[in-house]
């Protein structure tokens, strides 16, 4: 059973790097005020002045969520998160607008914004989403470790170990792998035992689930 990442530390890493919520916004006065309430919460924060700066800044390794207009000067909220898309950076957006209109709003969860909150802003709710939005970071970012992971061990497999396994994953038994592979039943059982030590897998349920990760996007 998956547990529950602690965000309410102010010292949030996910084992690499920290964890912060980035505040993007033209106006110094709700910048500062933004990362008051956020860090009166315990939640760490950086600010940013535009899109273009934390664009700057955001590389595949940055971990946490993202908080903004989506009308900002220059590069706007929105061109924002098509261009971290783009570089196939992914995290969580929060935009918080006070004269959002209905199509930013659905060009906004088109492009997978995982909120839009209308000023003014009631703090409760927006940090509760700011949680949420760390939460399902952490939960992706691993979900993606695990996946690197197994295609590295997958790699590593032979010819034959990667079609034992492909049989394995379709449900089937050790003789009728023997029978669709043309070998025996012990050398099914051989490539087998190779393919779980290989797959770091204790059990064939493990080995299945680790495979299913391949499958993934």
């Amino acid at each position: 059973m998956s547990t529950r990442p602690n965000i309410r530390n102010s010292s949030l890493h996910d084992g690499r790097m920290e964890v912060l919520v980035h505040i993007v916004d033209d106006h110094a006065t709700v910048r500062d005020a933004l990362k008051i309430l956020v860090e009166s919460e315990g939640l760490p924060a950086r600010c940013f002045a535009t899109g273009q700066d934390f664009l700057d800044y955001c590389t595949s390794d940055t971990r946490g969520c993202i908080v903004l207009d989506p009308q900002l000067s220059g590069i706007s909220g929105l061109e924002l998160q098509t261009a971290l898309r783009e570089k196939g950076i992914r995290l969580p957006f929060i935009f918080i607008s006070g004269n959002s209109d209905v199509p930013a709003v659905a060009e906004a969860f088109r492009s997978g914004a995982f909120d839009f909150i209308e000023k003014p802003l009631e703090n409760t709710c927006l940090l509760s989403r700011l949680k949420q939005a760390i939460a399902l970071d952490l939960r992706t970012c691993e979900h993606r470790r695990r996946q690197a992971e197994a295609a590295s061990q997958y790699a590593r497999l032979s010819k034959r170990e990667k079609e034992v396994l492909h049989c394995t994953v379709k449900g089937y038994s050790a003789k009728d792998t023997a029978k669709s592979l043309g070998i025996s039943h012990r050398t099914v059982e051989i490539y087998r035992a190779n393919v779980m030590r290989k797959m770091h897998a204790e059990t064939l349920a493990d080995l299945v689930r680790i495979a299913l990760l391949l499958e993934t996007d």
